[in-house]
């Protein structure tokens, strides 16, 4: 993996993963979810072929926002590039990212929640629940 600085423009010209979803769709339903601004945001992912052409991995949303002026948009982020064999690649590289399989589900999140309260259910349903 190799780290290059970009501009949001630079980022803005970096070619789209083909299996990106309906990106200003998407950035209308979770924009609020950027505030406050969180310096990690900064950090993106592309995947480099070997001819050179970059593909965004994940910041797909989050450069519509920048590019619009929607969140708060950086002087620089940080682009993570990982080499990729062919588009076939790329496709599989961004899947690791933007998957429902790997999303928490409605459990993890409860789970997450008495796992930071540091708080263990007494109900065995509800136990049993957060376990399936």
């Amino acid at each position: 993996m190799k780290v290059q600085m970009m501009t949001v423009d630079e980022w803005n010209n970096v070619t789209d993963n083909p299996r990106q979803r309906d990106t200003e769709r998407h950035a209308k339903k979770i924009m609020g979810d950027f505030s406050p601004w969180l310096e990690q945001g900064e950090i993106v992912q592309a995947a480099r072929l070997p001819g050179g052409n970059l593909y965004k991995l994940n910041g797909h949303t989050r450069g519509y926002g920048w590019v619009n002026r929607l969140i708060h948009r950086p002087d620089k982020i940080q682009v993570e590039i990982f080499e990729a064999k062919d588009v076939e690649e790329v496709v599989k590289m961004y899947h690791l990212y933007d998957n429902v399989r790997y999303s928490e589900s409605p459990s993890d999140l409860v789970s997450g929640c008495f796992h930071q309260l540091q708080y263990k259910p007494l109900s065995a349903y509800l136990d049993r629940w957060l376990t399936e």
